[in-house]
Protein backbone atom coordinates (compact mmCIF):
# COMPACT_ATOMS: atom_id res chain seq x y z
CA UNK A 1 0.00 0.00 0.00
CA UNK A 2 2.67 2.59 0.90
CA UNK A 3 4.97 1.60 -2.47
CA UNK A 4 1.22 2.26 -4.39
CA UNK A 5 0.96 5.83 -2.37
CA UNK A 6 3.91 6.66 -3.20
CA UNK A 7 4.39 5.82 -6.76
CA UNK A 8 3.73 8.52 -9.53
CA UNK A 9 0.73 7.41 -11.60
CA UNK A 10 -0.92 7.03 -8.74
CA UNK A 11 -0.22 10.52 -7.35
CA UNK A 12 -0.99 11.83 -10.71
CA UNK A 13 -3.85 10.17 -10.96
CA UNK A 14 -5.53 11.27 -7.31
CA UNK A 15 -3.93 15.03 -9.30
CA UNK A 16 -6.22 15.10 -11.63
CA UNK A 17 -9.24 13.63 -9.16
CA UNK A 18 -8.50 16.60 -7.38
CA UNK A 19 -8.74 18.81 -9.77
CA UNK A 20 -11.83 17.47 -11.57
CA UNK A 21 -13.47 17.76 -8.15
CA UNK A 22 -12.81 21.62 -7.96
CA UNK A 23 -14.10 21.86 -11.71
CA UNK A 24 -16.84 19.86 -10.43
CA UNK A 25 -17.81 21.98 -6.97
CA UNK A 26 -16.78 25.31 -9.22
CA UNK A 27 -19.43 24.66 -12.04
CA UNK A 28 -22.48 24.52 -9.09
CA UNK A 29 -21.49 28.24 -8.66
CA UNK A 30 -21.10 29.48 -12.49
CA UNK A 31 -22.75 26.71 -14.52
CA UNK A 32 -20.86 25.68 -18.07
CA UNK A 33 -24.01 27.34 -20.24
CA UNK A 34 -23.02 30.80 -18.33
CA UNK A 35 -19.58 30.65 -18.85
CA UNK A 36 -19.40 29.44 -22.50
CA UNK A 37 -21.58 32.62 -23.08
CA UNK A 38 -19.25 34.64 -21.32
CA UNK A 39 -16.45 33.65 -23.02
CA UNK A 40 -17.90 34.20 -26.55
CA UNK A 41 -18.25 37.66 -25.47
CA UNK A 42 -14.38 38.12 -25.78
CA UNK A 43 -13.02 39.94 -28.78
CA UNK A 44 -10.63 37.80 -31.11
CA UNK A 45 -8.25 40.98 -30.83
CA UNK A 46 -7.87 41.48 -27.00
CA UNK A 47 -7.26 37.59 -26.68
CA UNK A 48 -4.26 37.91 -29.23
CA UNK A 49 -3.12 40.61 -27.31
CA UNK A 50 -2.94 39.45 -23.80
CA UNK A 51 -1.08 36.08 -25.62
CA UNK A 52 1.01 38.60 -26.91
CA UNK A 53 1.71 39.79 -23.73
CA UNK A 54 1.78 36.30 -21.85
CA UNK A 55 4.59 35.15 -24.03
CA UNK A 56 6.66 38.20 -23.80
CA UNK A 57 6.31 37.42 -19.92
CA UNK A 58 7.71 33.98 -20.79
CA UNK A 59 10.84 35.12 -22.72
CA UNK A 60 11.77 37.64 -19.83
CA UNK A 61 11.68 34.69 -17.96
CA UNK A 62 14.27 33.07 -19.73
CA UNK A 63 16.18 35.95 -19.89
CA UNK A 64 16.17 36.60 -16.40
CA UNK A 65 17.32 32.88 -15.60
CA UNK A 66 19.80 33.45 -18.24
CA UNK A 67 21.74 36.17 -16.50
CA UNK A 68 21.92 34.17 -13.55
CA UNK A 69 23.77 31.85 -15.97
CA UNK A 70 25.42 33.73 -18.16
CA UNK A 71 27.52 30.89 -20.11
CA UNK A 72 24.52 29.20 -21.34
CA UNK A 73 23.20 30.79 -24.43
CA UNK A 74 20.45 32.42 -25.00
CA UNK A 75 18.11 30.52 -27.19
CA UNK A 76 18.77 27.40 -25.66
CA UNK A 77 17.71 29.17 -22.14
CA UNK A 78 14.49 29.86 -24.08
CA UNK A 79 14.10 26.42 -26.01
CA UNK A 80 14.84 25.05 -22.08
CA UNK A 81 12.00 27.39 -20.57
CA UNK A 82 9.29 26.40 -23.26
CA UNK A 83 9.94 23.01 -22.76
CA UNK A 84 9.41 23.28 -18.71
CA UNK A 85 6.03 24.71 -19.36
CA UNK A 86 4.99 21.33 -21.48
CA UNK A 87 6.41 19.00 -18.39
CA UNK A 88 4.83 21.29 -16.05
CA UNK A 89 1.22 20.25 -17.61
CA UNK A 90 2.34 16.49 -17.98
CA UNK A 91 3.88 15.93 -15.13
CA UNK A 92 2.36 16.02 -11.66
CA UNK A 93 3.52 18.61 -9.07
CA UNK A 94 3.57 22.29 -9.91
CA UNK A 95 7.73 22.05 -9.45
CA UNK A 96 8.29 19.32 -12.29
CA UNK A 97 8.48 22.34 -15.14
CA UNK A 98 11.00 24.05 -12.93
CA UNK A 99 12.98 20.62 -12.14
CA UNK A 100 13.18 19.41 -16.04
CA UNK A 101 14.56 22.97 -16.90
CA UNK A 102 17.41 22.72 -14.62
CA UNK A 103 18.13 19.44 -15.57
CA UNK A 104 18.06 20.04 -19.46
CA UNK A 105 19.99 23.34 -18.90
CA UNK A 106 22.72 21.53 -16.92
CA UNK A 107 22.90 18.59 -19.35
CA UNK A 108 22.97 20.84 -22.13
CA UNK A 109 26.36 22.54 -20.64
CA UNK A 110 27.50 19.88 -18.43
CA UNK A 111 27.04 21.71 -15.07
CA UNK A 112 23.80 20.37 -13.22
CA UNK A 113 24.70 21.76 -10.23
CA UNK A 114 24.86 25.44 -11.87
CA UNK A 115 21.75 25.49 -13.82
CA UNK A 116 19.68 23.41 -11.35
CA UNK A 117 21.55 26.57 -8.31
CA UNK A 118 20.76 29.17 -11.01
CA UNK A 119 17.04 27.62 -11.24
CA UNK A 120 16.40 27.68 -7.88
CA UNK A 121 17.70 31.30 -6.91
CA UNK A 122 15.64 32.55 -10.19
CA UNK A 123 12.57 31.21 -8.95
CA UNK A 124 13.07 32.21 -5.10
CA UNK A 125 13.60 35.64 -6.31
CA UNK A 126 10.87 36.14 -8.65
CA UNK A 127 8.50 35.25 -5.50
CA UNK A 128 10.11 37.57 -3.37
CA UNK A 129 9.44 40.43 -6.01
CA UNK A 130 5.85 39.37 -6.28
CA UNK A 131 5.62 39.31 -2.77
CA UNK A 132 7.49 43.10 -2.77
CA UNK A 133 4.91 44.11 -5.85
CA UNK A 134 1.76 42.86 -3.81
CA UNK A 135 3.30 44.46 -0.40
CA UNK A 136 3.08 48.14 -2.08
CA UNK A 137 -0.05 47.85 -3.81
CA UNK A 138 -1.95 47.08 -0.40
CA UNK A 139 -2.60 50.37 0.71
CA UNK A 140 -4.52 51.06 -2.39
CA UNK A 141 -6.61 47.83 -2.94
CA UNK A 142 -10.14 47.89 -1.41
CA UNK A 143 -12.72 45.46 -0.42
CA UNK A 144 -9.94 42.68 0.71
CA UNK A 145 -9.62 41.62 4.51
CA UNK A 146 -7.20 43.80 6.25
CA UNK A 147 -5.34 40.67 7.68
CA UNK A 148 -4.48 40.03 3.99
CA UNK A 149 -2.03 43.34 3.63
CA UNK A 150 0.15 42.13 6.67
CA UNK A 151 0.57 38.91 5.24
CA UNK A 152 2.10 40.16 2.43
CA UNK A 153 4.43 42.37 4.37
CA UNK A 154 5.65 39.22 6.80
CA UNK A 155 6.07 37.14 3.97
CA UNK A 156 8.41 39.77 2.36
CA UNK A 157 10.28 40.45 4.65
CA UNK A 158 10.38 36.90 6.19
CA UNK A 159 11.59 35.53 2.18
CA UNK A 160 14.28 38.93 2.17
CA UNK A 161 15.92 37.84 5.54
CA UNK A 162 15.88 34.37 4.63
CA UNK A 163 17.46 35.00 1.26
CA UNK A 164 20.33 36.90 2.82
CA UNK A 165 21.16 34.57 5.59
CA UNK A 166 21.30 31.66 2.95
CA UNK A 167 23.99 32.89 1.05
CA UNK A 168 25.84 35.52 3.53
CA UNK A 169 29.07 33.96 4.48
CA UNK A 170 28.34 34.01 8.08
CA UNK A 171 25.87 32.08 8.06
CA UNK A 172 26.87 29.48 5.10
CA UNK A 173 28.81 27.43 7.96
CA UNK A 174 25.66 27.06 9.56
CA UNK A 175 23.27 25.56 6.47
CA UNK A 176 25.66 23.36 6.30
CA UNK A 177 26.13 21.50 9.65
CA UNK A 178 22.19 21.41 9.59
CA UNK A 179 22.46 19.77 5.74
CA UNK A 180 24.93 17.43 7.47
CA UNK A 181 22.46 15.88 9.70
CA UNK A 182 20.54 14.97 6.61
CA UNK A 183 20.76 10.56 6.62
CA UNK A 184 20.78 10.02 3.18
CA UNK A 185 23.84 10.55 1.40
CA UNK A 186 22.88 11.35 -1.76
CA UNK A 187 20.22 13.93 -0.83
CA UNK A 188 22.69 15.18 1.33
CA UNK A 189 25.56 15.33 -1.19
CA UNK A 190 23.28 17.21 -3.28
CA UNK A 191 21.72 19.53 -0.84
CA UNK A 192 26.01 21.08 -0.10
CA UNK A 193 26.38 21.25 -3.79
CA UNK A 194 23.30 23.48 -4.64
CA UNK A 195 24.18 25.83 -1.85
CA UNK A 196 27.94 26.34 -2.52
CA UNK A 197 27.19 26.71 -6.11
CA UNK A 198 24.12 29.21 -5.29
CA UNK A 199 26.01 30.81 -2.51
CA UNK A 200 28.71 31.57 -5.77
CA UNK A 201 26.19 33.27 -8.06
CA UNK A 202 24.81 35.49 -4.91
CA UNK A 203 27.67 36.88 -4.49
CA UNK A 204 27.45 38.69 -7.77
CA UNK A 205 25.17 41.70 -6.84
CA UNK A 206 24.76 43.14 -10.44
CA UNK A 207 22.84 39.73 -12.05
CA UNK A 208 20.43 39.38 -8.49
CA UNK A 209 19.73 43.25 -9.13
CA UNK A 210 19.06 42.58 -12.61
CA UNK A 211 17.22 39.26 -12.40
CA UNK A 212 14.86 41.04 -9.70
CA UNK A 213 14.04 43.83 -12.06
CA UNK A 214 12.94 41.30 -14.55
CA UNK A 215 11.02 39.62 -12.09
CA UNK A 216 9.02 42.80 -11.46
CA UNK A 217 8.37 43.53 -15.04
CA UNK A 218 7.40 39.60 -15.20
CA UNK A 219 4.63 40.09 -12.94
CA UNK A 220 3.60 43.55 -14.24
CA UNK A 221 3.08 41.86 -17.83
CA UNK A 222 0.73 39.47 -16.26
CA UNK A 223 -0.82 41.50 -13.87
CA UNK A 224 -1.72 43.85 -17.33
CA UNK A 225 -3.17 41.07 -18.53
CA UNK A 226 -5.88 40.70 -15.88
CA UNK A 227 -7.80 43.63 -17.22
CA UNK A 228 -7.13 43.54 -20.50
CA UNK A 229 -9.53 40.60 -20.43
CA UNK A 230 -11.36 41.35 -17.64
CA UNK A 231 -12.65 44.31 -19.18
CA UNK A 232 -14.98 42.53 -21.87
CA UNK A 233 -16.20 40.60 -18.99
CA UNK A 234 -17.55 43.09 -17.22
CA UNK A 235 -15.10 43.04 -14.31
CA UNK A 236 -13.60 46.72 -13.79
CA UNK A 237 -10.98 46.65 -10.86
CA UNK A 238 -8.19 48.68 -9.67
CA UNK A 239 -4.45 47.68 -11.26
CA UNK A 240 -3.81 47.60 -6.92
CA UNK A 241 -6.93 45.14 -6.54
CA UNK A 242 -5.48 42.82 -9.75
CA UNK A 243 -2.19 43.13 -8.48
CA UNK A 244 -3.44 41.38 -5.14
CA UNK A 245 -5.98 38.83 -7.08
CA UNK A 246 -2.56 38.06 -9.38
CA UNK A 247 -0.42 37.51 -6.35
CA UNK A 248 -2.70 35.51 -4.01
CA UNK A 249 -3.51 33.00 -7.01
CA UNK A 250 -0.09 32.75 -8.23
CA UNK A 251 1.29 31.71 -4.32
CA UNK A 252 -2.09 29.37 -4.31
CA UNK A 253 -0.78 27.07 -6.87
CA UNK A 254 2.42 26.64 -5.90
CA UNK A 255 0.40 23.78 -3.74
CA UNK A 256 0.99 20.66 -5.79
CA UNK A 257 -2.60 18.92 -4.99
CA UNK A 258 -4.16 19.93 -8.52
CA UNK A 259 -3.08 18.71 -12.43
CA UNK A 260 -1.57 22.06 -14.29
CA UNK A 261 -2.61 23.94 -11.47
CA UNK A 262 -6.32 23.33 -13.00
CA UNK A 263 -9.33 23.67 -9.93
CA UNK A 264 -7.09 25.62 -7.72
CA UNK A 265 -6.73 28.51 -10.67
CA UNK A 266 -10.09 28.58 -10.90
CA UNK A 267 -11.33 28.42 -7.34
CA UNK A 268 -9.02 31.20 -6.63
CA UNK A 269 -10.40 33.76 -9.07
CA UNK A 270 -13.87 32.75 -7.78
CA UNK A 271 -13.41 33.12 -4.39
CA UNK A 272 -11.02 36.19 -4.53
CA UNK A 273 -13.18 38.10 -7.24
CA UNK A 274 -16.18 36.96 -5.86
CA UNK A 275 -15.11 39.27 -2.56
CA UNK A 276 -14.63 41.57 -4.58
CA UNK A 277 -18.49 41.34 -6.17
CA UNK A 278 -17.58 39.69 -9.32
CA UNK A 279 -19.97 37.34 -10.45
CA UNK A 280 -18.50 33.60 -10.26
CA UNK A 281 -19.66 32.96 -14.16
CA UNK A 282 -17.99 35.92 -15.22
CA UNK A 283 -14.12 34.87 -12.66
CA UNK A 284 -14.12 31.26 -13.90
CA UNK A 285 -14.59 32.58 -17.65
CA UNK A 286 -11.21 34.94 -16.57
CA UNK A 287 -8.95 32.01 -15.16
CA UNK A 288 -10.07 29.48 -17.87
CA UNK A 289 -8.70 32.30 -20.28
CA UNK A 290 -5.21 31.90 -18.76
CA UNK A 291 -5.13 28.52 -18.57
CA UNK A 292 -5.49 28.16 -21.86
CA UNK A 293 -2.87 30.63 -22.08
CA UNK A 294 -1.27 28.06 -20.12
CA UNK A 295 -1.97 25.39 -22.60
CA UNK A 296 -0.38 27.38 -25.46
CA UNK A 297 3.09 27.65 -23.75
CA UNK A 298 2.68 24.11 -23.57
CA UNK A 299 2.14 23.33 -27.15
CA UNK A 300 5.06 25.27 -28.08
CA UNK A 301 7.04 23.92 -25.46
CA UNK A 302 6.06 20.47 -27.19
CA UNK A 303 6.80 21.49 -30.41
CA UNK A 304 10.48 22.32 -28.91
CA UNK A 305 10.27 18.92 -27.85
CA UNK A 306 9.86 17.61 -31.15
CA UNK A 307 11.74 19.52 -33.46
CA UNK A 308 14.65 21.13 -31.11
CA UNK A 309 17.32 18.23 -30.90
CA UNK A 310 16.55 17.00 -34.83
CA UNK A 311 19.24 18.34 -37.04
CA UNK A 312 18.66 20.60 -39.81
CA UNK A 313 17.61 19.03 -42.65
CA UNK A 314 20.34 18.82 -45.67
Amino acid sequence: MQRLLRSTPFRFAIKIAASLLLIALLFRSAPPKEVMLELGRLPIGALAAGAVITMLSWLLSAVRLQRLMPEARMGTVVMVTLSSMFYSVILPGQVAGEAVKAYRLGRTHGALGRAAAATVLDKLIAILALFVIATLMAPFATGLPVQLRWLLLAASVALGLALLLMFDPRFTGRWKRVIATIRFQRLRDGALKLLDTASGIARRPRPLAENFGMAVVFHACCIAVHPLIASHLGIELSIANWTLVYACVALLLIVPISFAGLGLREGGYVGLLGVLGVPADRALSLSLVFFGYLLLGAFLGWLVELFADKPPSA
